[in-house]
């Protein structure tokens, strides 16, 4: 979905057909670009399958776990039966838990991660889930921090992005910074900028394509990165 509107939202889901699917993933390997997040679901689980069977040239898929309190464990198992190189709790989840002061089990889920031998993040819009998870010692390996606090307010301005640059600085961790083109309302030449003047060098970003300019977009998003890395 686009984060813009329904009109847009049913267009990708038409253009994304299977087989685009997995070209744009080989398109994205031969860029460079090295791993890609999806939720486990039936559909993404059997198409991420056959394009392994059928040789795909991108390797790592990272889990976004995103089912019902009540459905996330067995949704972690099926990232890890699927083949899963690590794991992170939806931004959405986490702060559900989070706001219910339920640290107990957004625990359980990420120790059930770690008890795959998996490396298990958090994700969160919100700047001061992370810190806090942070304090609590809590045993994740990486964290997904939006640049913008978009599960409370439709907020894409740049104070909102200064306030997760400011959490993800303070964290000793891998940050993985999502968002960073405000669900396309920058371009990508500010976008990336911002983003790797504004990130270490052990963190990275995760970037969402438009459907059909989706391996153009590839292209020039791999571009950007080599660029602004290389110092």
């Amino acid at each position: 979905y686009s984060h813009k509107s329904a009109q847009l939202d049913e267009e990708m889901k038409r253009h994304h057909t299977d087989e685009r699917i997995m070209q744009i993933l080989d398109e994205a390997a031969d860029c460079g670009l090295t791993a890609l997040a999806s939720p486990p679901d039936e559909r993404w689980v059997n198409l991420w399958a056959r394009y392994l069977d059928k040789g795909g040239r991108l390797k790592i898929w990272i889990s976004q776990c995103h089912g019902h309190p009540e459905q996330m464990p067995e949704e972690i198992d099926r990232s890890i039966k699927a083949g899963a190189k690590a794991i992170f709790i939806q931004g959405a989840r986490v702060e559900e838990q989070f706001g219910q002061g339920n640290f107990d089990v957004l625990r359980s889920w990420i120790e059930r991660i770690k008890q795959a031998g998996l490396p298990a993040g958090a994700a969160a819009h919100w700047p001061e889930i992370h810190p806090e998870l942070e304090r609590r010692k809590f045993p994740t390996d990486f964290y997904y921090q939006c640049f913008y606090n978009v599960s409370k307010t439709s907020d894409y301005s740049s104070a909102e992005r200064e306030k997760a640059v400011a959490t993800i600085k303070r964290l000793e961790k891998p940050v993985i910074a999502y968002k960073i083109l405000a669900a396309g309302r920058l371009t990508a030449s500010e976008g990336f900028e911002y983003a790797f003047n504004s990130i270490a060098r052990k963190d990275g970003v995760c970037v969402g394509i438009y459907a059909q300019r989706a391996i153009d977009q590839i292209r020039q998003n791999a571009t950007y990165t080599e660029t602004l890395t290389s110092g």
